[in-house]
């Protein structure tokens, strides 16, 4: 959803409350990585090991040049 309001402080209010929507363009891969990202209750977010080891990631990081498999395994071999 899109508020037109200047405040920032009103914007995210209506996030928090109301919630969003995702365009129907993205993949529910992805809609599912942002939805475990933005979990209102802290303990609910995927944490820095989780993120790195979500499909979404490990798909995109095989074409990216900016990661590689073998960084990706040494943060996730530092994390735990």
């Amino acid at each position: 959803m899109y508020w037109r309001n200047n405040k920032k402080e009103d914007t995210m209010n209506n996030i928090y409350y109301s919630g969003f929507e995702f365009p129907n363009f993205l993949s529910e891969e992805f809609i599912n990585f942002v939805r475990a990202l933005v979990q209102k209750d802290p303990k609910k977010r995927l944490s820095i090991f989780q993120f790195m080891q979500h499909s979404w990631i490990l798909k995109y990081v095989k074409e990216s040049t900016i990661f590689n498999r073998e960084l990706l395994n040494s943060m996730v071999k530092l994390l735990k």
